[in-house]
This record gives C-alpha cells, sequence and structure tokens, in this order.
C-alpha cells in the first residue's frame, strides 16, 4: 500500500482562471470607465486588495465579494449603491451551485486518472484548501467521494500537516507517497516537507512562490503540463516504476 494524496482546486477540476479570471475581468471592465483606471489596472488594484484579504482572512469566500467592494471605492470617482452591488454580485458568482459544478466536470484525463489510482492498491485521499462550504459544494457536485478513502477540506498553507499526519495514522513510507497538485507553495512545497514526494500539474498559479525553480527541478518532483499529460504518459508506467 502506498499513500496518493491529490488537490481538487485547477488540478482535477477548472477553477481559478475560469472563475476568478472570469470575475475579476467584468469587474475591470465594468469599474475601470467610472474610475480614472484602464481595466488592466483596475484588477491589479483588485488583486493587492484581494491579497490583503487572503492574508487576514483566509479563503473564507466572504473575502471575495468584500474585495470587490473595497476595489470599487478605492477605484471609481462616484461610488453608488448600485454600483456596489453590482461588484458584490460579479464577486459573488465565482461560487457556483453544486449542478454547475457538475456541469463543469472534471479536467480532461482527471477520471481517468482518479479511477486508475481507486483501481490500485493505494490508500487515495483528496486534500483541498478552501472554505468548507465551497469546497463540500464542489466534492458532491463532481461525486468524487467515490474515488477517495477520505477527502479533507483544509486551511490555507496546511497541506504539509494533512500530509503528515495521514503519514504517521497510515503507517505508510514517505518516501513512497505522492501528492498531485498545481500549486508550487501549497502542494508541490508541502509534499517535500512532509518529505513525501510531489507530481506537479503547471496549470493556474494563482500566487507566486519563492525559489520556484528549486521547487521545479527537485529530484522528488515530477512535471506535467496537465494531468492528461500525466494520464498519457502511460499510467502502467507511472504506477510501476515512478511510484516503485
Amino acid at each position: 500500500m502506498r499513500l496518493i494524496t491529490l488537490d481538487l482546486d485547477d488540478t482535477l477540476m477548472a477553477c481559478g482562471e475560469v472563475d476568478y479570471g472570469a470575475a475579476k475581468q467584468q469587474f475591470g471592465e465594468y469599474t475601470a470607465p467610472r474610475s480614472d483606471a484602464s481595466v488592466s489596472e483596475a484588477i491589479e488594484v483588485l488583486n493587492r486588495i484581494e491579497k490583503s484579504k487572503v492574508a487576514e482572512h483566509g479563503l473564507a469566500k466572504e473575502r471575495v465579494p468584500q474585495s470587490f467592494i473595497d476595489a470599487y471605492y478605492a477605484l471609481a470617482n462616484a461610488p453608488t449603491s448600485d454600483g456596489v452591488r453590482h461588484v458584490r454580485e460579479i464577486g459573488e458568482s465565482i461560487f457556483k451551485t453544486e449542478d454547475e459544478y457538475a456541469e463543469r466536470g472534471l479536467m480532461d484525463g482527471a477520471e481517468q486518472l482518479l479511477e486508475t489510482l481507486h483501481n490500485e492498491p493505494f490508500d487515495l485521499h483528496l486534500i483541498t484548501a478552501g472554505d468548507p462550504r465551497v469546497q463540500q459544494r464542489k466534492i458532491n457536485g463532481l461525486q468524487l467521494e467515490q474515488y477517495f478513502d477520505d477527502t479533507h477540506i483544509v486551511p490555507m498553507d496546511t497541506k504539509e500537516e494533512t500530509i503528515t499526519d495521514l503519514l504517521h495514522h497510515t503507517g505508510h513510507d514517505s518516501t513512497h507517497a505522492y501528492h498531485i497538485g498545481n500549486s508550487l507553495q501549497s502542494d508541490v512545497r508541502a509534499a517535500l516537507e512532509a518529505d513525501a514526494n510531489a507530481v506537479h500539474i503547471q496549470t493556474h498559479q494563482w500566487r507566486e512562490v519563492e525559489n520556484a525553480e528549486y521547487y521545479q527541478t527537485h529530484e522528488r518532483v515530477m512535471m506535467y503540463e496537465s494531468i492528461a499529460d500525466l494520464v498519457d504518459d502511460s499510467p502502467d508506467r507511472f504506477l510501476s516504476h515512478q511510484l516503485a
């Protein structure tokens, strides 16, 4: 038995560019004509405020519409109640219903990977950081619990602790444990600091990490452009050789 853990957002399902990117573009296009900023400048202001909210409040969903409202007030020449309501609705549109997540589905190759891993003698766990209300909605909508021994919704930057705890409780050797995720900061770094291996899926990155080259070139990190590329690299070789 080996421990395999997977990330959710922008690893198994598209999230950052589809949801956040589209909403931020809408915000910029709405706010720029009502301010002295360009669309890109308005988005930059929103990004700065959103990052400060994450540092203060973590990944609670309420931080998102409030960030849009704060950015609107910072930019608009003459803020109005209608404007506040509109940007709040843009921010809230990021979070979908279970049915909407079900309709979106998984990224190309993700279902095949999950079925392959599920049918192997692995302890398979989902570890996702975010607001528990939102992440559980995604898990339910995508019917992910059928593939995993357990799912873990954790605070930001605590995946290392979760992987370490799982290794301790399952008794697995960390040298044969793998975490699959897209973020250098919260996935690759976390896996290495837990003395496990990492499979880096090079999709959307919502924040930068210091010493990125160190993580990208580490001997215990495998890199793929997408889940589909990982699957195309032959699951048999991945399972029998890379995880040997």
